[in-house]
């Protein structure tokens, strides 16, 4: 009978051990994305909420753009793919650039620019 029990009593010191260990290894775990999107992060913040049209508010992102200057070239702002003379949200899209997009609202006019490549 005491033979059973010191097997039982080993038998739960290996789980308890074994799991203590785990708990340890989870607690240390970092994600590495290695310079992609962590998809562990929601891709809207607390800050930003989604407009009817939805476009993100707070800050608007050029990803892209497709140079054609002889037709219509196209770019691609938070994930919408624009021409010029579109509407985005409350900007309309005056002027698409090799680098830069140009964007117009009301009397105001600003650039966003690609990202620059490592």
């Amino acid at each position: 009978m005491s033979g059973r029990i010191t097997k039982i009593v080993a038998v739960c010191l290996l789980f308890l051990n074994a799991a203590g260990l785990e708990a340890q290894t989870a607690q240390e775990f970092t994600y590495d994305s290695k310079g992609r999107r962590d998809p562990f992060v929601p891709l809207i913040g607390q800050g930003h909420q989604r407009e009817e049209d939805g476009n993100l508010s707070g800050e608007l992102r050029l990803e892209g753009i497709i140079l054609d200057p002889g037709k219509e070239s196209l770019a691609v702002i938070n994930g919408k793919v624009v021409k010029e003379g579109d509407s985005f949200g409350p900007y309309k899209v005056a002027k698409i650039e090799r680098t830069s997009v140009l964007l117009s609202k009301e009397n105001e006019t600003f650039s966003l620019r690609l990202p620059s490549q490592k």
